[in-house]
């Protein structure tokens, strides 16, 4: 009878873990709705976004995501300033980080984070908001750390 609960509880041990990991890989269907701009005098350029508000959204992010639209992304709102720190675990796609305080102006940008890395990416100043965007991205589109962001009431959409 011990050894029939043995295998009982080693079977149990080797494949719950497999289990779990199919569920887990299963990204969030991405709805992309908030508009958040970037402006300066001389530039403007705009993201539409799939909102992350709530502590679940923020917890999965852009988990086992594959693929996203050039000028698409994920906007958290942490609801208030705060150093924050994110990582990459189970996130597929390399992604800028862009930083925004409290008074909506980019405060750090980290490039091209890497792919399923564990290594903790921290704001190292007061933040409330994080855009997650494609790598080279703020580059490409010339997004600068002062810029002044406009969350536009206007809702947006990408295929």
């Amino acid at each position: 009878m011990r050894f029939v609960l043995a295998i009982l509880l080693f079977m149990n041990l080797v494949f719950m873990p497999l289990g779990n990991r199919v569920e887990a890989q299963t990204p969030i269907v991405l709805a992309f709705s908030q508009l958040v701009e970037f402006v300066r005098a001389d530039h403007s350029v705009s993201f539409c976004t799939h909102p992350a508000n709530d502590e679940q959204s923020r917890t999965v992010g852009l988990m086992f995501q594959e693929t996203m639209p050039e000028r698409g992304g994920m906007f958290f709102d942490f609801q208030k300033a705060d150093i924050v720190h994110m990582w990459m675990r189970n996130t597929v796609l390399p992604l800028d980080m862009v930083f925004i305080g409290a008074d909506l102006r980019v405060v750090k940008i980290v490039q091209n984070t890497k792919p399923f890395s564990l290594a903790i990416i921290s704001s190292d100043v007061a933040a409330r908001y994080v855009l997650e965007i494609n790598a080279g991205a703020a580059e490409r589109h010339d997004v600068r750390v002062g810029d002044m962001v406009r969350l536009a009431a206007t809702k947006c959409s990408l295929p």
